[in-house]
């Protein structure tokens, strides 16, 4: 319950002055008994930077915002997903240190989307924005690619990093691949996940995406120790190790709806190329040292 402009917390240093709050949203004392009240102040800011040598930042260290959206501990939780993998194959040697730079990156645009929605949305409950700024935040897009989800319940996306090709709307690169029931050569019917294992993986809309790679580019992947699979169709069957069966029919009608043959996708799920913009895999993206970064 936001306290007034000229309201402070001295004003209700007792339960009977705390009472006039409750019973102005119709709650009486036949309905609670009054256990504990405190008070406390909701901010948005952002840290400027979120590493500083071998410290990182994440979660509300990083970034603060209201809790309207109920999004600061999905939002903090995508930080430390992001930074965790990457962590882990740096200090196995897998990865080059520069790739913890893509951290902050990756996750502070998504942050800040979701400070933006808490802000907008306790607008909305305190009633301090206006019909049109309602009409406005209701609105549906028209004429898209991507079906219109609500912003709270819409999957994450990867608007740059470790990406690449164009990001937007008609766009595949850094969406989330969708999580349907596949199945392998053994029989063995699971969630996609389960049957991509946890590195990085090359997808083709029924054929073999290694096919689609120039020497090259298949030597970028093969360094990454990409696997490389084959999604066929559930009137096929497989024939190999490295084929699935989309039992769900969710995958390849969603590849074929951004117009892509394949996909390259991280260990976290988000897809990072597709054949129509190359399938090489990103380059890291420059990031400036600080000199305090560089003293630590």
């Amino acid at each position: 319950m936001p306290l007034k402009p000229h309201e402070t917390e001295a004003d209700f240093a007792t339960e009977d002055e705390v009472w006039p709050l409750l019973k102005a949203m119709g709650v009486t004392t036949e309905d609670v008994s009054i256990h504990q009240w405190a008070f406390y102040r909701h901010h948005a800011r952002m840290a400027d930077t979120w590493r500083a040598g071998r410290i990182f930042l994440a979660g509300d260290a990083a970034h603060l915002m209201p809790p309207w959206a109920g999004a600061g501990m999905q939002t903090g939780m995508r930080d430390v997903h992001n930074l965790g993998w990457k962590l882990a194959r740096v200090l196995k040697g897998e990865l080059d240190e520069s790739w913890l730079d893509t951290y902050e990156t990756e996750r502070r645009p998504n942050a800040a989307f979701y400070t933006g929605l808490a802000v907008q949305l306790g607008r909305v409950i305190k009633q301090e924005a206006t019909p049109a700024e309602i009409e406005e935040m209701n609105r549906v897009p028209e004429n898209t690619v991507t079906p219109f989800e609500p912003p709270l319940i819409a999957p994450p996306v990867l608007d740059e990093g470790w990406i690449r090709g164009p990001v937007g709307d008609a766009s595949i690169v850094g969406r989330m691949v969708p999580q349907p029931i596949t199945g392998d050569t053994t029989g063995r019917m699971a969630r996609l996940d389960d049957l991509l294992g946890d590195g990085f993986v090359l997808l083709g809309a029924d054929a073999d995406p290694a096919t689609l790679l120039s020497p090259g580019e298949k030597a970028g992947w093969d360094a990454l120790g990409a696997r490389y699979i084959a999604i066929r169709p559930k009137s096929s069957y497989t024939q190999g190790p490295d084929e699935l069966v989309d039992l769900d029919e969710l995958l390849l009608p969603w590849l074929a709806r951004y117009g892509v043959r394949a996909i390259a996708v991280r260990p976290d799920r988000f897809v990072a190329a597709a054949d129509v913009s190359g399938l090489a895999a990103p380059a890291l993206p420059a990031v400036a040292l600080t000199d305090e970064r560089s003293a630590r």
